[in-house]
């Protein structure tokens, strides 16, 4: 099985991708770091990530990079493996990735929570840069909205304890 954890920042997908692999023994990728290390192997190592992948979608399409993690789950993983994917980013790849591994079955989780607790975890982080990318983010999804991902996915409210997010979760597991 794969679980596609997406959200917006702050919303808890990494955290509750940690407990799936504590207690049900899932393989984590966490999307934006797999994708650092694509990066990294480049000539665009010094570009910052965000503008890698879009300079990445723009010449070679929105699901070229997503395309080389499917080969990857596909070659690396067996049938047996559990696996739990946070940050994803886009509808492409959610459909991309059901697509592409027809041997898994794919569960696409949209984690949601109130501005107020998404604020208060990634102050939590104390990092400077993470509370300005929540604010970039935040105006983009306001102006654009992400309607379309949550479509394909189950809707899961993470405004209660986390211990209680991940009840909700391993219901669909």
């Amino acid at each position: 099985m794969i679980i596609l954890l997406h959200g917006r920042r702050g919303s808890g997908k990494t955290t509750l991708a940690q407990m799936l692999v504590k207690y049900n023994n899932y393989v984590h990728i966490e999307l934006s770091q797999y994708l650092l290390s694509i990066k990294n192997q480049t000539e665009y190592k010094d570009m910052i990530l965000r503008n890698y992948v879009e300079f990445i979608e723009k010449t070679k399409g929105s699901t070229y990079l997503i395309n080389i993690l499917a080969k990857e789950l596909v070659n690396q993983y067996n049938e047996n493996e559990n696996i739990v994917i946070s940050g994803i980013r886009h509808i492409e790849e959610i459909i991309h990735i059901r697509k592409n591994i027809p041997n898994k079955r794919v569960i696409s989780l949209y984690i949601v929570s109130s501005i107020f607790k998404r604020i208060l975890r990634i102050l939590k982080r104390n990092n400077r840069n993470s509370m300005r990318q929540f604010l970039i983010e935040e105006y983009y999804s306001i102006k654009w909205g992400d309607y379309k991902v949550k479509k394909q996915a189950i809707k899961i409210s993470n405004n209660k304890t986390i211990e209680k997010t991940y009840g909700d979760i391993s219901y669909y597991t």
